[in-house]
């Protein structure tokens, strides 16, 4: 072990043959709060209900203004219930609110089914004292039927509102069209509108599906290292970023991770190998890690959010990785890539306060990387106090490496 202190700056540094730190006295650390994995992806269910609110609120609302628009120009001849007609428009209304501020898909739904059918019900009661009103109403109800494939999710749901909106319209009773001479063609009409309503619903439930399965795609692309699939650096710096902003970067700790000598792997054994070395370190930081979020910061640089409570805890999990490291290559000596060579890292740690901010807690884990090189590598260093650098005093031997 190492200490070095100077302008306020302090320094452990472990190998990974040392046992972890003891925790100094002046170092008071508090567990932050857990948060939740930004990258989790959404149910499609939750992210088609913020588009579906909103276009069943429209839908219900150009129908309102529509119903509302045939019941002041009808002619002064028809005689409506206006009592009735504002209890319609007070029900309907309350409908369209719940729809529009429903916190879930089935609200939703439960929302928009009485609507349909309250606004199928007012159409059919101002076409009741017209002689042509079951023209006028399978008019509206093939227009209801196509219009309303884009305000339910699944086909069942759909196939209900359809249900209620024809009984609504003809009152189980489209045989009326006696000057017609062939009332079959209504029930045909009924059913061939029913029918490509939907199709175009499926088609339109396929497409939100797709449109989600490609959104997850790019976030993962804008979240994730393409080639670990570790988080990548966007995505660690957002969350250490939200801690900061939720007040939780006091006593978190922060490791950022070196692979010694990376640019001599790539030389000796080519760049393919190279990248085969940072998928099997991802993999071994990760597993080690645990519910610590570990990330690639870029190139043969890592990161590790460590929500540890105390100091021990935090560099326990420092050496674990190191060690981890360095048992990955060391057998079998016949390995096809490395012939043997053990590999390590190098890892420098800080600990948030309270008036630190996430470039804070980046720029002092990377002076104790620096530190940790300068003592041998193979080992990681903690770093204390502002920001700054000391003068080492030597170090345990590191852990020989072959080269």
């Amino acid at each position: 072990m190492a200490e070095g202190q100077a302008r306020g700056t302090a320094y452990l540094c472990n190998t990974a043959d040392t046992p972890p730190a003891v925790e100094p006295a002046r170092v008071v650390s508090a567990s932050p709060p857990a948060i939740a994995d930004e990258s989790s992806a959404r149910p499609l269910d939750q992210f088609t209900f913020e588009k579906m609110r909103r276009v069943n609120g429209s839908l219900l609302a150009f129908g309102s203004l529509g119903w509302l628009a045939a019941w002041w120009t009808a002619a002064p001849t028809y005689h409506y219930d206006n009592i009735l007609f504002s209890l319609l428009a007070v029900a309907f209304f309350c409908c369209i609110t719940a729809s529009m501020f429903a916190s879930t898909p089935r609200r939703v739904v439960l929302a928009a089914l009485p609507a349909c059918g309250l606004l199928a019900h007012g159409f059919w009661l101002l076409s009741v004292p017209s002689p042509a009103g079951v023209y006028f109403c399978l008019s509206l109800g093939v227009a209801f039927t196509l219009l309303i494939a884009f305000m339910f999710i699944s086909v069942w749901q759909y196939l209900v509102s359809v249900a209620v909106i024809w009984l609504a319209f003809g009152h189980g009773d489209f045989q009326q069209m006696r000057s017609a001479h062939d009332p079959v063609w209504s029930m045909l009409i009924v059913t061939l509108s029913s029918l490509c309503g939907m199709l175009l619903n499926i088609g339109l439930s396929r497409l939100r599906e797709d449109s989600h399965r490609q959104q997850l795609e790019l976030e993962t692309l804008a979240y994730q290292d393409a080639l670990t699939g570790l988080a990548n650096r966007r995505s660690l710096l957002k969350h250490m970023q939200s801690l900061q902003d939720a007040g939780h970067i006091d006593g978190l700790y922060f490791m950022m991770i070196d692979i010694d000598d990376f640019k001599s792997i790539n030389d000796q054994f080519g760049h393919d190998q190279g990248d085969v070395v940072l998928k099997d370190v991802a993999s071994a930081l990760k597993r080690q890690a645990g519910r610590h979020l570990c990330g690639r910061l870029g190139g043969e640089e890592f990161g590790v959010v460590v929500d540890a409570a105390t100091l021990p805890e935090a560099c326990e999990l420092a050496q674990a990785l190191v060690t981890a490291v360095n048992a990955l290559y060391a057998v079998p000596a016949d390995h096809p890539a490395f012939q043997g060579r053990r590999l390590s890292i190098s890892a420098g740690m800080t600990r948030g306060e309270a008036d630190c901010t996430t470039s804070d807690l980046i720029r002092r884990a990377d002076l104790a990387l620096y530190r940790a090189k300068r003592e041998g590598k193979n080992r990681f260093c903690m770093h204390f106090g502002s920001d700054g650098d000391a003068g080492a005093q030597p170090s345990a031997a590191p852990v020989e490496q072959n080269a």
